[in-house]
């Protein structure tokens, strides 16, 4: 990495999950605009901090032209906490902060870089850990504090950050939208004969991890008023016990109208459920982001039902947002199972959105934002 940089990044890269699909969209819609670096983690967590699957061996790194790439941060050696700043050929470090673990090597990280006098951007995942404690919540305070400006992903979530942590008030936040990469269906009727679901009803996708502020046992409930009419596919690795959830597919008679995939879906099966998905939906109880499910949805062109949760909406056809509970959420399928002008108005709605949402529009903005921080 000797070729001066335009801006140096700190996160995950493929076989890693979680964010590692983000990181690699953005850096691939960069890469047709300027050049840059990333440093990527190594091992990211010991394994028992980590419920899911760490690694997907079918996600890979795509070959770019004007970004470079290595591996050398690894959760126990903090000698390669080291190696990111004092390798970096740019002026500016951009880091992508989503995790709690990570947080004393970013710490760590960005003292370093401080004193160096690099300037350094947070893109902000979560304003707050999805679940939170105090120490972490200290954590965010002192890792916040030595950035020179912050990128977060809707409106709200710059309101959450500066009403959270009101020294950020002083310092420029920039909200930019969660990329949308267009994905490639296949058949439906393909799609459905793969996962041994029926071709006859319309089919609710639930994707993603399973975490208990994602809702899934509100999904199921309202779930039950419909199951005569409609399939659920659930497909995700549960972070919980899923026993609850079981029992509520007991005592609603679910069982033949629910098929569960309780796995991490590697990324070469991803296109399977959102092909045979009529629409996806996200329950959540709380989250003001915007979904990394609901950015895979939308490259699909599928429709996406969400709870009224800040951040969630803006994925979202605004007829397709319910309150939160289960009655109004059965409504909501109801509705969608029964009438086909409202299906295709979400169907339109989530073309339109996949296109004002593109990572190409993500990497102007991001660009934008290394010109403006570094002038400064």
């Amino acid at each position: 990495m000797s070729i001066k940089k335009t801006f140096s990044m700190v996160s995950t890269l493929p076989p890693i999950t979680g964010i590692s699909p983000y990181t690699v969209n953005l850096l691939s819609a960069l890469d047709k605009l300027t050049t840059g670096e990333i440093f990527a983690f190594r091992k990211i967590y010991p394994e028992f901090l980590y419920p899911g699957e760490l690694y997907d061996l079918t996600m890979k790194i795509p070959e770019w032209k004007n970004i470079e790439h290595c591996s050398v941060i690894d959760w126990y050696d903090p000698l390669s906490w080291v190696k990111p700043v004092r390798l970096m050929n740019s002026p500016l470090l951009h880091l992508q902060w989503w995790s709690p673990p990570t947080g004393p090597i970013y710490y760590f990280m960005m003292k370093i870089a401080r004193n160096r006098k690099k300037k350094i951007i947070l893109t902000v995942h979560n304003i707050l850990p999805h679940e939170s404690n105090i120490f972490f919540k200290l954590l965010w305070d002192r890792i916040l504090k030595l950035a020179d400006g912050y990128i977060v992903h809707a409106s709200v979530n710059k309101e959450e950050l500066i009403n959270l942590y009101p020294f950020t008030e002083d310092k420029p936040v920039w909200v930019i939208p969660h990329g949308v990469k267009k994905m490639k269906k296949i058949s439906s009727h393909k799609a459905r004969n793969i996962l041994k679901i029926p071709e006859d009803k319309i089919v609710f996708l639930f994707f993603g991890t399973i975490r208990e502020y994602k809702g899934l046992d509100i999904l199921l409930r309202a779930f039950a008023d419909v199951k005569g009419k409609a399939f659920l596919v659930i497909a995700g690795k549960p972070w919980v016990d899923f026993s609850p959830y079981n029992r509520i597919i007991e005592e609603k008679n679910l069982s033949g109208s629910v098929k569960l995939d309780l796995r991490l879906i590697p990324e070469e099966d991803v296109k399977y459920f959102f092909s045979a998905a009529d629409a996806v939906v996200l329950p959540y109880r709380y989250f003001s982001s915007q979904s990394g499910v609901g950015s895979y949805a939308l490259g699909f062109s599928v429709p996406i039902i969400v709870s009224n949760r800040e951040g969630l909406k803006d994925f979202a056809y605004e007829e397709a947002v319910f309150e939160g509970d289960e009655k109004s959420l059965s409504l909501l399928l109801k509705r969608f199972i029964e009438d086909n002008n409202f299906r295709k108005s979400l169907l339109k709605d989530a073309e339109m959105k996949r296109e004002k949402f593109s990572y190409n529009e993500a990497a102007v903005k991001t660009l934008d934002v290394y010109n403006e921080i570094i002038k400064t």
